[in-house]
């Protein structure tokens, strides 16, 4: 388990939370045994179970260990990347599994911020990462799925049900400087090339970025309107459940909240706690453009 925290201090991981999740390794180390946990990581590896499967048996050793579980998740991801790295790299370069490794720091950043704990909650996202089906290409993330919803009319092509996509995420590792993303951009289309017939590919992205309610306060040539900028939202909805309010507050939404106390100590702040003063709240927007290699097309 220190290598498993070593490992965690090369990508750049806090060192409070590296901190955290070796006490936690000893304590896992304690309660079951070093063998125990690397059987679990040789078992994901091999393919004899599922992720859900083992994730059931990690928090039942959490429970048994005193840790808690999104705690003892990481400690498992972190595991399986460091056991897969000299394969991966082989694969996809150092690069590449070293930027894919790291939203493994930032997602526990937001673990901390959210729940003060260190950890990551137990998730298919973490199962697509470790199976390799999402990579990051600098400064976003990516992979491919079937386009699900019914016919999309857009500026440069047609979106049909079940068409392949380039679905786009964006970590929470930091700004998101415009030339970023366009070169992310020109990565994902060299790198999934081969999966597409045809030479302009569709990307989508599904985020409270792409909000139009949002938008609408975006600083005309700022990151977040460039990067709005470069989509055709053709759908939006409201999120009653709040999930991305801490992303622009830096604290989760909680029932009760006084929402006229909001901090409006930069402009997107004061904007958002605008469109809750008014009653309403984030909207998730659901964009997409075709892309031919080189630029987005318009």
């Amino acid at each position: 388990m220190r290598q498993v925290a070593d490992f965690l201090r090369t990508l750049g991981a806090d060192e409070a939370d590296c901190r955290e999740l070796s006490v936690a390794g000893e304590s896992m180390v304690h309660a079951v045994g070093n063998g125990a946990i690397t059987a679990l990581v040789d078992e994901y590896i091999s393919g004899t179970a599922p992720y859900t499967e083992l994730t059931r048996r990690l928090n039942d050793a959490a429970e048994s260990a005193g840790v808690h579980p999104y705690t003892v998740n990481a400690l498992f991801v972190a595991a399986v990347l460091l056991a897969e790295r000299e394969e991966y790299t082989a694969c996809y370069g150092e690069e590449i599994f070293r930027d894919t490794a790291r939203d493994l720091v930032w997602k526990l950043r937001e673990c901390h911020q959210i729940h003060r704990i260190a950890g990551v909650p137990s998730s298919t996202w973490y199962d697509r990462i470790l199976r390799r089906e999402i990579f990051a290409l600098g400064r976003l993330q990516f992979h491919t799925v079937p386009f699900h919803l019914d016919t999309v009319i857009l500026k440069d092509g047609v979106l049909a049900k079940g068409d392949r996509v380039i679905k786009v995420h964006i970590p929470s590792s930091g700004a998101l400087p415009h030339e970023a993303c366009l070169d992310s951009y020109r990565r994902a289309y060299r790198f999934f090339r081969h999966e597409f017939l045809g030479d302009a590919l569709p990307f989508v992205c599904y985020s409270w970025l792409l909000g139009p309610r949002i938008a609408a306060g975006y600083r005309e040539g700022s990151n977040l309107a460039s990067f709005y900028g470069d989509y055709q939202v053709f759908q939006q909805k409201d999120d009653p459940t709040h999930d991305d309010f801490w992303r622009i507050f830096g604290f989760p939404y909680r029932e009760g909240l006084d929402l006229t106390a909001l901090p409006r100590d930069t402009a997107l702040r004061a904007h958002v706690a605008d469109i809750y003063a008014k009653g309403s709240g984030i909207q998730i927007g659901y964009g997409a453009f075709y892309h031919d290699g080189e630029k987005i097309l318009s």
